[in-house]
């Protein structure tokens, strides 16, 4: 047995032929390798090259030269295979990687669409909850009033005394007229109205319900006598309804024998005046002081 293996190996050794086939079988493989880029094949077979090549050692130049070209190219095979697969491997990280990306990307869209969503359905909600509340505080606003209130507007019919006796009006007195106001957009529910003036004892006129630009509804209107030998005089107006009490102070002050007037308007649990208004020709100075003295 062993003389056989003997013999074979000197036959592979010193047999050109052997020498051939063998180049011929490595030049295949080189090929067959760079088809189907079968990673580790290539260096297995320049394994084998090299061994031989170690064995052969009594090729001639010509044999030599073609196992050298032969290792370079399994060599280069080699490489390939390595850059390729490298390359695949990294374009797998790539795409896993795009994969992920776009994942995430779709699950952020989708909880930012959530918000979006949810954001939208919160708006509505609030939007009908304060169609409600509005709804509700329109409703409360029509029983009470809201922020609606009546003021009255004064004016002194004439600077000269009457000279007759009226009902009310005794002869030689002066009129002072005031006119209603209606401000705001809901209507005033029970509405009283308390007068006194300079010759009036207090009495009440019952306005009722009362509605922002009445027409064809005559009311009643303040007419007071007052004196015209007393140079400062004042008239008091109580106004009382369903969203609250009001006060007016209207004084009436002779200056350089006409009458003038200026008029304060508050309602009552407010330290505001609501509004102060005059006449022209009453002294600006006195209409930001104490109105006590009248």
């Amino acid at each position: 047995m062993s003389s056989r293996l003997g013999l074979l190996w000197r036959y592979v050794r010193e047999n050109p032929k052997v020498g051939w086939v063998l180049q011929v079988i490595a030049a295949i493989s080189c090929v067959v390798f760079w088809l189907i880029v079968l990673p580790g094949g290539a260096i297995a077979v320049l394994g084998v090259v090299a061994v031989v090549m170690a064995i052969r050692n009594q090729a001639g130049h010509r044999e030599g030269l073609l196992w050298l070209m032969i290792v370079f190219a399994l060599l280069f095979v080699e490489l390939h295979v390595l850059v390729k697969d490298r390359q695949q491997h990294e374009k797998q990280q790539s795409d896993a990687f795009d994969f992920q990306r776009r994942h995430f990307s779709d699950i952020a869209n989708g909880i930012t669409s959530a918000i979006q969503q949810n954001q939208s359905d919160f708006d509505a909600t609030m939007s009908r909850s304060n169609t409600i509340i509005e709804g509700l505080s329109n409703s409360i606003n029509l029983q009470t009033g809201g922020d609606s209130y009546l003021y009255f507007d004064p004016k002194v019919l004439s600077d000269v005394p009457s000279g007759i006796a009226l009902p009310g009006f005794p002869k030689g007195t002066l009129v002072l007229s005031a006119y209603h106001h209606f401000v705001g957009k809901f209507p005033l529910r029970n509405v009283y109205v308390s007068v006194a003036g300079p010759m009036t004892t207090l009495y009440t006129i019952d306005y009722g319900d009362m509605f922002p630009k009445e027409i064809g509804r005559p009311r009643p209107e303040i007419q007071l006598p007052f004196r015209p030998d007393r140079p400062k005089q004042h008239v008091n107006i109580f106004i009382t309804t369903a969203n609250g009490s009001y006060s007016e102070v209207i004084v009436l002050k002779n200056s350089d024998n006409h009458w003038v007037w200026a008029s304060r308007f508050s309602k009552y649990g407010t330290k505001k005046l609501s509004r102060t208004w005059s006449d022209p020709g009453f002294p600006s100075q006195e209409l930001n002081g104490s109105w006590n003295d009248y």
